[in-house]
């Protein structure tokens, strides 16, 4: 996504950083993991060249996590082009990451695994 002029460029850094801060902080709270990532994506994409760092300051957001959401933006991202299938009537197959739940965020399978399934010694004291 080109803006065609890098908006780094022509406002101090200080006042970007402060814009950018002020902004992630009122739409935080609405975004979810996946939106979060696209969001600041789409932010470092605006700002252009050194947007990735910029961001990345202001929000905590790392910049692997900004690249990974502006690969899912261009539709780069086997994980979005799945989650498309599933929202466009997709039929769940294996190839369907998300199963059949369009509002799901995360991979079948994804996410942390519950300590009681993953500790052996857990398992029996959890039941008392």
């Amino acid at each position: 996504m080109d803006t065609g002029k890098d908006i780094i460029k022509l406002v101090d850094n200080d006042i970007l950083l402060r814009i950018v801060k002020q902004h992630y902080k009122i739409m935080n709270p609405f975004l979810n993991e996946r939106s979060r990532r696209q969001y600041v994506a789409a932010f470092a994409d605006v700002l252009g060249y050194g947007g990735a760092k910029l961001v990345s300051e202001a929000t905590g957001v790392s910049k692997s996590v900004i690249v990974k959401g502006h690969k899912e933006l261009l539709g780069l991202d086997n994980q979005t082009s799945n989650a498309e299938l599933v929202r466009a009537g997709g039929d769940g197959d294996d190839d369907d990451k998300y199963g059949n739940d369009p509002d799901r965020i995360r991979r079948l399978g994804g996410g942390r695994f519950k300590t009681v399934l993953v500790d052996e010694e857990i398992r029996p004291q959890s039941r008392r």
